[in-house]
Order: structure tokens, then C-alpha cells, then sequence
């Protein structure tokens, strides 16, 4: 009786303690890894290749400048400029470059190239010479086609796609808003301006503030004007007059990108990041480039400085592109997307040599 008293108790108080470590052990809140201290970083090393552009059928090289890029993927990159022949627009599609035929329809030069996506990508060409000229093209859906011939006839500067029905031109002349049908003038510089303007880019952002930039003389940055769409009209926010050195405050460049969520813009030794209606200054850095992301970003100019943040560390990658191409003369357009970085470059001034080289960034361990 006694011993199954004592085998009793013992069970009891087995379960007892059992009860108790799995009330501990529930009663213990499963817990997340503490953040890491420092920001995941990407590598500042590139495996580089080098394509030279050369003309559709022949071993001479092409007779091209670059004036901008536009990539959905780094499988699918479009890349226009300036060329005394068809060659104003070429291909990448993964394995090498080709040369686009639109004709005679944006007459010898594109001066930029925007979209909303890979199945709708527009192209501004800087004139127009007559009738048969549009100067303005889209691929849509992967066919060529022209839209509505704009208004004017002057220098047109940038083009932004804000969607299919909303595409912003800026020229010399002013600012011009196509709504699927139709252009019509936003403003007007013959009116208002006189003839000191010229758009460096026009945007609309996610939250529907549409800003405009521009400067009083296209070969240099001065008298920037920030612009924004208010009350159906364009309104002056803040200007930076050329009196002021060395431009300690410059939140104006000669490009802005947008990545995911992100907007950045570059000034002449700062870049900014939007935050809220106004940007904010990230990097004591700037340049006419500007593509990547937040932590993985490229600032560059036509030459000697050719910045890489990696979300930790700032470098510059000048010295090995220019070893790559010893007569580099020229960075004239760049785009990095999906880990490739693009650079089209001239190395032979007089006759405007084109080569692009592809940098596949090596990640981090």
C-alpha cells in the first residue's frame, strides 16, 4: 500500500514538472534575429566586356553619340543619339547590338527615350525639318509607329512618360502634354521666357506632383529653375542664380531616375533623394548620370569622376573604364539595371567611335 502511495506521488509529481517546463517553454516568445548593424552592401567589382558599335553590315565603326538610354531589363536596352546616317537607335537584347531602321522619321538625331514598360517606350527627336518628319516615335508592343507631330518646331530637350495618354515634351519653346490624341502647350517660353530656356527633365512622381527643371543655357548650369504644376499652370518653387559659388546647396542637375519607390536627382557635386514634396541631400558627390538603386547606386560624368555607392562606401570607377578604352574621350550615355552596368562611350573624338562596355557587378559574399 505504502509503495503505491510512493509510485503515486512520483507520478504526480513527474507530471508536475513536466507541466511546468512546457509552461516555461510556452511562455517563452519566439523572437526575430536582431537587425544587422551595419547595411547589406553590394561589391564594387565589375566584370567588364567591351562591344564596339559598328555600322549594320560593314567592319567600320559606327558614327554615333549617344544621348540617352532607356532599359526595362539587362536583356532589353535601348540606347539613342545622334548619327549622320539611320543608325540613331540600337538594340540590346542579350547577346549584341543592333541597329534600329525608324526611317526618316525623327531626322538624324533622338534626343531622349522614356516608358511606362517594355511594351511602350517613346523617342523625342530633336526636330522636325518638314512634313514627313514626326520626330517623335514609340515602340508599341515591339512595332515602330509615330505619333502626332508636336507643337513647334524648335530644339526639344527631354521627354517624360507618365502613361500610354500622358507624355510630357520639353523644347526651347516650352512644355507640351500629350493626352492620347493631341499635344497642347503647358507653357509656353516665347511668351513667358523669352528665348533663355531649356528643359533639363520634366517628371511626374508617384504622388502626381509634376515638377519641371531647367536652365538658362544648355551647354552649362546656370540659372536653374524648379518648377512644379500648380492651379493648372507651371509655377517658379525656387531658382539658383549663377552668382552663387560653388553651388554648396545645388538640388538641380542634368538627370533624375526613379527606382521602385525611390526618385533621385544629382547637381553639380551633391545628389538628392525626394523626400516628401522636396529632396534631400545623400551624397557630397554629383554628376550628369544617375542610375541604380538606393544602396547600389552610379553617379557619373563625361569623365574623370564615375562614382559607385554600395550602400556602405563611395568609388570611383574611372581608372579602370578608362584602362579599358585608353583613347576614352566620352562617357555619353549610362544605365545599371538588374546587376549590368551600361556605359557608352566615345574613345576617338573626330570620328566619334562608339564602344559600350557591360559591366556584370560580382555581389557581395
Amino acid at each position: 500500500m505504502i509503495q503505491r502511495f510512493l509510485q503515486a506521488c512520483t507520478v504526480i509529481a513527474t507530471t508536475a514538472l513536466l507541466l511546468l517546463a512546457f509552461q516555461r517553454c510556452s511562455d517563452d516568445t519566439p523572437t526575430e534575429p536582431p537587425p544587422p548593424t551595419q547595411k547589406d552592401t553590394t561589391s564594387h567589382t565589375f566584370i567588364w566586356e567591351v562591344d564596339t558599335l559598328f555600322r549594320p553590315g560593314t567592319n567600320f565603326p559606327a558614327f554615333f553619340t549617344a544621348e540617352a538610354i532607356y532599359a526595362t531589363s539587362a536583356t532589353n536596352v535601348y540606347m539613342v543619339g545622334y548619327s549622320t546616317d539611320h543608325n540613331i537607335c540600337w538594340h540590346w537584347a542579350g547577346s549584341e547590338w543592333t541597329s534600329i531602321n525608324v526611317g526618316d522619321y525623327l531626322a538624324g538625331d533622338i534626343v531622349d527615350i522614356d516608358g511606362v514598360d517594355s511594351t511602350y517606350i517613346v523617342m523625342a527627336g530633336r526636330d522636325y525639318g518638314g512634313t514627313r518628319y514626326s520626330s517623335m516615335g514609340v515602340f508599341n508592343n515591339g512595332y515602330f509607329e509615330t505619333l502626332p507631330i508636336p507643337l513647334g518646331d524648335k530644339w526639344r530637350t527631354c521627354v517624360h512618360v507618365a502613361a500610354r495618354d500622358e507624355i510630357y515634351l520639353g523644347s526651347v519653346q516650352g512644355v507640351q502634354r500629350y493626352n492620347g490624341t493631341e499635344w497642347e502647350w503647358l507653357l509656353d517660353s516665347t511668351e513667358t521666357i523669352g528665348n533663355e530656356f531649356y528643359p533639363v527633365y520634366i517628371h511626374k512622381f508617384q504622388d502626381g506632383t509634376l515638377e519641371l527643371v531647367s536652365q538658362k543655357n544648355a551647354n552649362a548650369l546656370s540659372n536653374i529653375v524648379r518648377w512644379t504644376w500648380e492651379d493648372q499652370r507651371f509655377v517658379v518653387v525656387d531658382s539658383f542664380p549663377t552668382e552663387i559659388r560653388p553651388f554648396p546647396d545645388n538640388r538641380f542637375g542634368y538627370s533624375i531616375h526613379e527606382s521602385g519607390s525611390d526618385v533621385f536627382s544629382t547637381g553639380l557635386d551633391k545628389t538628392f533623394k525626394r523626400s516628401g514634396s522636396d529632396w534631400v541631400k545623400i551624397h557630397d558627390v554629383g554628376g550628369i548620370y544617375l542610375s541604380g538603386s538606393m544602396n547600389n547606386l552610379i553617379i557619373g560624368s563625361h569623365w574623370t569622376y564615375f562614382w559607385h555607392y554600395n550602400g556602405s562606401t563611395m568609388k570611383n570607377l574611372w581608372s579602370e573604364i578608362s584602362a579599358l578604352v585608353p583613347r576614352i574621350t566620352m562617357i555619353n550615355a549610362v544605365t545599371f539595371i538588374d546587376g549590368v552596368l551600361f556605359v557608352c562611350a566615345e574613345y576617338d573624338q573626330s570620328s566619334r567611335d562608339v564602344v559600350v562596355l557591360r559591366g556584370r557587378q560580382v555581389k557581395s559574399e
